[in-house]
């Protein structure tokens, strides 16, 4: 078998790497972060049988040519993965009356030593990318010479990278992977650890550097120096290339550091619109919304000249039954006869997306066999969509503005249209958008709007739920900066399409999206002026008090006074426990530990992380002095031509925004309060925003478009104690910025 079947990447990675930060590949809660899973020899393909570990598409389990000599022993998951099903191959104690059943007769996690028995390891984590689990013993599970390699995407690597890998596994392993002089057999048997290969045109899949790992019942930390390699863009390759006792392989998590990992992969899962703008050629009329009517009156309008058809856009993001028991916004079809009031019901009478076949009444799958059920579309607000708008109102979603490297390919999997369309092309007036009867994916110059590429999607209902594979190669475009458009210009039969997701290999989102969910600080500094005496933490009180010092308003060392009051999580991060600051004024239950839901309703989604100074009482006001400024720094951010900072806050009773005092040890004037864009070449403030937005959480937007072709990062200021004396931040997005 060639090195690889398909060449993914064929990069230049020749730009700046701005913003670079700390790649982590963890593979938690089942997260393979696209690794791309393979094998030196291929399994010959079965159905997937769901009471036998793994997935005997590519293990083979069953057929002719399966396991250990053939197909893929890669999984990601905790060690009991699969208990509960029989084995992908029988070997060793955990297989209890034909099924896993991982125990204490073999542990090398060490998950018995503690009573009860945890699969969280020494580094708080509980999944792992493994040979392991199809067995859960691992021993020759494959064959020495069916190597096993799980390929990272590309990873734009910046000054002075370092890779950490902690892994476990690996005993019978002799050495670092390296290439076998018969490059059919991939690696040399035994062959363990971490490979670094070359992602560029030139040297493409070079072996660039190698780390041998063999941790066996450890969970071993390595690391492997990469700073030769600034500005080259690589994959890390995991390769198991042995068997027999100890013979496989488990990564808990990799880390790089000064580094970016290439890719855009757009889902549109969970109604995430990742940046999209969704519009139309003729904007509608706005009007008030219905809760009754399928979709926003707002963009679709009513009716008419002022609304859908011929005016309003009519793109969703969402399964195709997301409206169903409402009215729809334009009456045609079938999914409205024989329904109570004429409402909105999908079913078998027409079904594109192949979700009614073998279930006749709802509730319908709407989960295709990609595994997913979003698509951004033009069908939902009728479940019919040919008409809902017309030729002439061209509906049309454009993305934020990708880099695109050497070797850049956009795949996409689609519903909808039908043969008598084209590939998109520009009318000769742009005001007038699309020529009729366009239809699918158009890559636009993001410099002057010109059209580079286009792809017609003709994809005329899903195959046994399958949605239709479409792809160009966009390698003649490296080093420019593009947009896409999702463009639907035309009506009739067939008359609406659906995008299930858009994928760019060797490609960069010039988006920054700082959401500060799950606890992630996306690489700010969190700081002070007045930094505290740092205490032990008391795991019973709210914030580390190694940080803030703890509260004593009469020790100028401790809060008020000095230490730093920031947190990130969500606003009832710390019920249950004392309050980490000015505990006459924190909202409390009657034992005097914290309790959000005791007071007023401070924020409106009550399941977003924020970053904050609001968390440390529930109260945030006087926790920190008004010279103890808390301040909150970003990475750095390279911005280009229309760069857009959007900020979603809540709180923020500051008097002005941000201005720096001039003792440069003051930080900033008191009151100040919102958020600064500093230089990053001479850290003058080139603009700021003062965000006072009470209990509604608002967006504030500052234009950096002058700024173009500099390097800044963001502070995010609370200089002000009083009332509203403290700051809230859901998110921030820097449009065209890296």
């Amino acid at each position: 078998m060639c090195k690889k079947l398909i060449v993914l990447f064929l990069s230049l990675c020749v730009i700046s790497s701005a913003g670079a930060g700390t790649v982590s590949f963890d593979f938690e809660n089942g997260n393979d972060h696209r690794f791309d899973f393979w094998s030196a020899y291929l399994a010959w393909p079965t159905d997937d049988d769901p009471t036998i570990a793994g997935d005997e598409s590519i293990t083979g389990v069953g057929g002719a040519v399966g396991l250990p000599d053939f197909g893929v022993a890669w999984t990601v998951g905790p060690p009991n993965q699969f208990d509960g099903q029989a084995p992908a191959i029988e070997e060793g104690c955990h297989v209890v009356n034909g099924v896993l059943e991982y125990g204490p007769c073999n542990d090398p996690f060490g998950v018995f030593d503690t009573d009860p028995p945890s699969y969280v390891n020494s580094r708080g984590q509980s999944s792992y990318l493994n040979t392991y689990n199809l067995s859960q013993w691992g021993d020759d599970l494959h064959s020495a010479v069916n190597d096993q390699i799980a390929t990272s995407p590309a990873v734009l690597l910046d000054e002075g990278s370092v890779l950490t890998v902690w892994t476990q596994g690996g005993g019978s392993g002799t050495h670092a992977p390296e290439y076998d002089n018969d490059p059919i057999q991939l690696y040399t048997d035994g062959s363990s650890g971490i490979a670094v290969l070359s992602a560029e045109s030139d040297d493409l899949y070079a072996l660039l550097a190698a780390v041998h790992t063999q941790g066996q019942s450890t969970l071993t930390e390595y690391t492997l120096d990469l700073s030769a390699f600034a500005g080259k863009c690589v994959f890390i390759e995991v390769v198991d290339a042995f068997a027999g006792a100890w013979g496989w392989l488990v990564v808990d998590e990799i880390q790089i550091t000064n580094a970016t990992v290439l890719g855009i992969f757009w889902d549109f899962e969970n109604g995430n619109d990742h940046g999209f703008t969704l519009s139309s050629l003729v904007p509608a009329t706005p009007a008030p919304d219905d809760p009754n009517i399928a979709g926003d009156e707002s963009v679709t309008g009513v009716g008419g000249d002022n609304g859908l058809p011929n005016a309003g856009h009519c793109w969703t993001i969402g399964t195709p039954g997301d409206f169903e028991g409402l009215l729809p916004a334009f009456a045609e079809g079938c999914h409205i006869e024989g329904t109570p009031g004429g409402v909105l019901q999908y079913g078998p009478c027409n079904d594109p997306f192949d979700t009614a076949q073998d279930v006749q009444v709802a509730p319908f799958d709407w989960v295709n066999p990609r595994g997913q059920s979003g698509y951004l579309n033009t069908y939902a607000l009728s479940m019919w969509g040919d008409d809902l708008h017309s030729a002439e109102n061209d509906q049309i979603a454009t993305s934020p503005v990708i880099m695109l490297y050497g070797g850049a390919t956009l795949n996409t999997w689609t519903v909808g249209n039908n043969t008598s369309r084209h590939a998109p092309e520009l009318e000769a007036d742009p005001a007038n958008g699309y020529t009729t009867n366009s239809a699918g994916i158009a890559v636009l110059s993001a410099d002057d709007g010109s059209l580079l590429a286009s792809l017609v999607t003709e994809s005329p209902g899903a195959d046994e739920g399958m949605p239709i594979f479409h792809t160009l190669d966009l390698s003649e475009f490296a080093g420019q900066k593009v947009i896409i458009e999702c463009v639907d210009a035309f009506s009739g039969g067939w008359g609406w399409l659906a995008f299930d997701e858009i994928q760019i290999t060797n490609a960069q989102e010039l988006r920054v999206v700082w959401d500060f969910e799950n606890g992630n600080d996306h690489g700010f500094t969190l700081s002070c002026t007045n930094p505290a005496t740092p205490a032990a933490d008391d795991p019973a009180v709210a914030g580390d008090e190694a940080l803030t010092g703890g509260w004593d308003p009469d020790n100028p060392n401790n809060l008020p006074q000095a230490g730093m009051v920031w947190e990130i999580g969500t606003p009832n991060m710390n019920d249950g426990l004392l309050p980490g600051g000015d505990p006459d004024h924190a909202r409390t239950d009657a034992n005097g530990l914290l309790d959000y839901a005791g007071g007023t309703d401070r924020f409106l989604n009550h399941d977003h992380g924020f970053l904050n100074t609001f968390s440390l009482n529930y109260h945030g006001d006087y926790v920190h002095d008004q010279e103890n400024d808390q301040i909150a720094t970003s990475p750095t951010v390279m911005l280009y031509e229309g760069a857009m900072l959007t900020a979603i806050t809540v709180a923020g009773g500051a008097d002005h925004e941000p201005e720096l005092d001039p003792d440069p040890n003051l930080g900033y004037t008191d009151g100040s309060g919102g958020i600064a864009v500093r230089s990053a070449a001479d850290g003058t403030i080139l603009a700021s925003m003062v965000a006072q937005s009470g209990n509604e959480e608002e967006p504030f937007t500052l234009d950096l478009s002058a700024f173009a072709g500099q390097e800044v990062y963001i502070e995010v200021v609370d200089a002000h104690e009083g009332g509203w004396g403290w700051f809230a931040v859901d998110s921030i997005v820097i449009t065209n910025a890296q």
